[in-house]
């Protein structure tokens, strides 16, 4: 995945956050949690219909140890991250970089 796109899908993510933290507390299963933001509306990053699976995976991915390692979601940290990928996407080295990626 390119830099750009890392970024887009993050910035996506984390203008999502407090509508997904919201549904969550407020309605009491995946699968009608899924009804709520396809009737809002809110589709994945790749335009698709939420399913139960697909929100169930999304919410999750946010304590996911992958992400942070630690298991724990900082939104403001995740939007200084944000702000330093796009930092580093208009650094001549990265451009670059994926110009002969490309």
């Amino acid at each position: 995945m390119s830099l750009n796109k890392t970024i887009n899908n993050q910035k996506w993510k984390h203008q999502l956050f407090s509508s997904l933290l919201l549904v969550v507390e407020k309605v009491p299963t995946w699968k009608a949690r899924a009804e709520a933001f396809n009737k809002a509306g809110f589709r994945t990053y790749t335009g698709k219909l939420w399913t139960k699976q697909s929100i169930h995976a999304c919410y999750h991915s946010y304590w996911s140890s992958h992400a942070t390692g630690k298991g724990v979601y900082s939104w403001n940290q995740h939007g200084k991250n944000i702000e330093a990928l796009k930092a580093m996407a208009v650094s001549p080295i990265i451009e670059e970089a994926e110009t002969l990626a490309a």
